[in-house]
């Protein structure tokens, strides 16, 4: 009997998220630390080198971290995103063991994988406050959005990650495919150049990108201090339930399937 009924409590699910974060940092000395470290030595990198070396500002703004911040506020909620939907999409292969022996709804590891990037990418997003802060470029009271920002744009690479990892299942060349594709769906949003350097024929295309969506509404909070389009976060959060829904509905359709080949 397929086990589209079955139940998973959220205590289960956070604990299995607690062992996907513990096993991130399995064997590493600092642990946990890194959650904190490798955001802060990313920032640091940006800002020495594009800021203090390099000079690089955005165009009308006089700050001169005005691109780092830039860069920091794309390549932050990009990082959770992209790194959701490639480990999402083999998780269910590679975590056969517990579909096997624990009672779980399919839809559950892609959740942990989400949620996991998910508390991993907070640390960041509060270190990189922190440093709009010192600067004097703290965000307005609009900052109050990025909670709904967060997550509809997780609930997005939820949905997606889902999909694949249903459709990984029958097409294990899948996993090349999604990480080639994730990083042209990169170059194709203005993380790191500006949207308004693009020929119009291009930057029409790219208005279609829902990753730009969420990209463009961190940016309007941390670097242009200004509240997200509504017309940007109606369409995703559009996007995300429907990319959400198909994909429960084809995880409904295949899972007997699903759990005879995993």
């Amino acid at each position: 009997m397929p086990g589209w009924g079955r139940h998973i409590t959220v205590s289960l699910l956070c604990e299995l998220t607690k062992r996907e974060l513990l096993e991130r940092y399995a064997g590493s000395m600092l642990g946990g630390v890194w959650s904190f470290l490798r955001p802060a030595l990313t920032m640091l990198v940006f800002v020495v080198v594009f800021s203090n070396i390099m000079g690089v500002t955005i165009p009308g703004y006089s700050s001169a971290y005005s691109y780092s911040v830039y860069l920091i506020a794309g390549l932050l909620p990009w990082t959770a995103f992209s790194t959701s939907i490639i480990r999402a999409t083999t998780v269910l292969v590679a975590r056969r063991d517990l579909l096997t022996t624990l009672p779980l709804p399919l839809l559950t590891l892609p959740a942990v994988v989400v949620l996991a990037e998910s508390v991993a990418l907070l640390p960041a997003i509060l270190l990189f406050l922190a440093f709009l802060a010192v600067t004097g470029m703290a965000p307005t009271y609009s900052v109050w959005t990025l909670p709904v920002v967060f997550v509809l744009h997780q609930l997005f690479a939820l949905g997606v990650g889902f999909l694949l990892a249903v459709l990984h299942v029958f097409l294990r060349d899948l996993k090349e495919l999604t990480d080639v594709t994730v990083q042209m769906w990169f170059w194709l949003t203005p993380i790191a150049y500006v949207a308004t350097i693009l020929p119009q024929e291009v930057a029409q295309v790219v208005a279609f990108n829902p990753a730009y969506w969420f990209v463009r509404a961190y940016q309007d909070l941390f670097v242009f201090r200004i509240a997200p389009s509504t017309i940007d976060l109606a369409l995703l959060a559009a996007v995300a339930g429907l990319t959400l829904g198909g994909a429960c509905v084809v995880a409904k359709v295949l899972e007997s399937d699903v759990r005879d080949l995993v």
